[in-house]
């Protein structure tokens, strides 16, 4: 069975250097009602709205996590990626990257031509599953964990959170795509305009990586020892719904050697 890595936080830029397509997830702020019910009458919860996009516009800036993304601003994720920001403050501003692979290039282009705007629940209507970030489940907290969000006291409220921690995901309410090799989690520290788009300067807090695409230095699929079978490369975007694959040179060498003794 598939096993699961928790990149290094030294090797987290690492997950992008090879500008991976990805499908990033966000949901929306809940935000007080504004309106005031009639009388005798409840007020009605704000829903939480969920999304997810194709995005490939990523660059790493330095090897600490931290990197830019490029996201049109007509986009229904920056909108609900917005509503998580208020004034200067981003610390609610999180998303999730996944990471598929060769194979996924229809689900791609599917999440790439629908908007969340007008397909509402796009995640179910393109049948796409999810999870919490590193292939946990929504449904049973581990048994270690702490889902209270109530007050802790002076002493743990001045504890730093930790971006992998379960209990994390499900406060912070981040989801991330099952059908994937990588998940990352990140953040937006600023935002700048240009050109119609939104520039978003992120950091990686944490990263989740099936095993046979982690070596201890480098995300890229990586060559069964035994059976000499390489798990498809994840993606690179030349345009207009074309693809190339990923892989080092090792792997793509041995996948060739074994096809050719195959047709002998």
């Amino acid at each position: 069975m598939t096993g699961t890595v928790q990149v290094p936080k030294p090797m987290l830029s690492r997950m992008l250097y090879a500008n991976p397509v990805c499908l990033l997830t966000t949901t929306s702020a809940p935000t007080p009602a504004t309106i005031l019910p009639p009388a005798n009458e409840p007020a009605q919860p704000s829903l939480t709205e969920t999304n997810v996009m194709t995005i490939s516009w990523l660059t790493p800036v330095d090897n600490n996590g931290h990197f830019i993304a490029s996201m049109n601003k007509g986009r229904y994720s920056a909108e609900l990626l917005l509503s998580r920001i208020h004034g200067l403050d981003y610390s609610n501003a999180f998303f999730t990257l996944s990471v598929p692979v060769h194979g996924s290039e229809k689900l791609v282009v599917d999440v790439g031509s629908c908007s969340g705007r007008t397909t509402k629940d796009k995640l179910n209507t393109l049948g796409i599953k999810t999870c919490l970030p590193g292939w946990k489940s929504f449904e049973t907290p581990t048994a270690t964990e702490d889902t209270s969000t109530a007050d802790r006291g002076p002493k743990r409220s001045r504890k730093k959170e930790d971006f992998a921690d379960e209990a994390f995901s499900r406060k912070h309410r981040l989801l991330a795509v099952s059908e994937s090799v990588a998940h990352l989690i990140c953040r937006v520290e600023e935002i700048q305009e240009r050109h119609g788009h939104w520039i978003l300067h992120c950091v990686i807090g944490a990263a989740f990586c099936k095993s046979e695409y982690w070596n201890g230095k480098n995300f890229a699929p990586i060559r069964h020892p035994v059976t000499g079978v390489t798990p498809p490369p994840y993606l690179t975007f030349l345009g207009t719904k074309v693809f190339a694959a990923a892989a080092p040179f090792e792997a793509v060498e041995a996948e060739e050697g074994r096809e050719k003794k195959e047709e002998e």
